[in-house]
């Protein structure tokens, strides 16, 4: 996910939406993690069963992906040292 939202900000766009089935609670639980909420419901879209499909979408993903990597920094015990000066 991190990836296709890192490619998609690098083609312009600011916001990214999904369907999700209603019953795949850690899928989810996932999209939560990169700022999806769900905003909508497609009732009965998928037809091997009839199950609903939850659209879920993230705005302004290009902050969402950096305070990911910064999280991802903190909790790795990275540190990033900005009083380097190349010359």
């Amino acid at each position: 996910i991190y990836f296709a939202l890192q490619d998609a900000v690098k083609k312009g766009a600011h916001q990214a939406t999904l369907e999700v089935r209603a019953n795949n609670i850690s899928a989810q639980e996932l999209y939560r993690g990169f700022g999806f909420i769900v905003v909508g419901r497609k009732v009965r879209y998928y037809r091997d069963n009839n199950e609903d499909a939850l659209i879920m979408m993230a705005t302004e993903i290009e902050q969402i992906l950096g305070d990911r990597l910064a999280n991802s920094m903190l909790s790795n015990n990275k540190t990033m040292h900005l009083d380097f000066y190349p010359e």
